[in-house]
């Protein structure tokens, strides 16, 4: 068996998204990777564990919340990407502030970058994980603000332009 932890996924650079669902009165976040898919519709798409209680609920909500960071979000984004399972309250635990989305169910988290509200296209399971693919049908970016990155296993801040 090859070693995850050797593979080449852990030097791409990839935006650092906080995936946030709800339904039935029950809510989760983590951190997921989130990549562009097409402009014309407006699709994205995340990988979330089969595991997890968030593929559980985006598959019963068909909705979920693509919550771009900002650079000003690095300990949140590490609190969440170490805390894992349904037992706890992770909205509560972290203190995050949220508002109400304007066309899902699911709250947004406050002083992202940007938050897309997306509602479910198609999902794939692969190996360990299903892709699940969002129509975004609502947005709102803080160009103030800048993304995060996650590189090599650390964060970063876009810098400078190359072309």
């Amino acid at each position: 068996m090859w070693n995850y932890k050797d593979f080449i996924f852990g030097e791409l650079p990839c935006i650092v998204t906080f995936v946030s669902v709800e339904v039935e009165g029950k809510q989760n976040i983590m951190t997921a990777s989130g990549m562009f898919v097409s402009d014309s519709p407006p699709l994205i798409a995340v990988s979330i564990s089969k595991k997890s209680i968030t593929h559980r609920l985006v598959a019963t909500a068909k909705e979920f919340a693509v919550n771009i960071a900002s650079t000003d979000q690095v300990p949140l984004a590490e609190k969440l990407g170490g805390t894992h399972g349904g037992t706890i309250d992770k909205f509560k635990k972290f203190g995050i502030s949220t508002e109400p989305a304007s066309k899902i169910k699911s709250s947004l988290i406050k002083d992202c970058f940007a938050n897309l509200e997306c509602k479910l296209v198609n999902s794939m399971a692969e190996g360990d994980y299903i892709l699940y693919v969002g129509k975004v049908v609502a947005h709102k970016v803080r160009r103030k603000l800048k993304p995060l990155i996650w590189f090599e296993k650390k964060y970063y801040q876009l810098g400078k332009k190359l072309s």
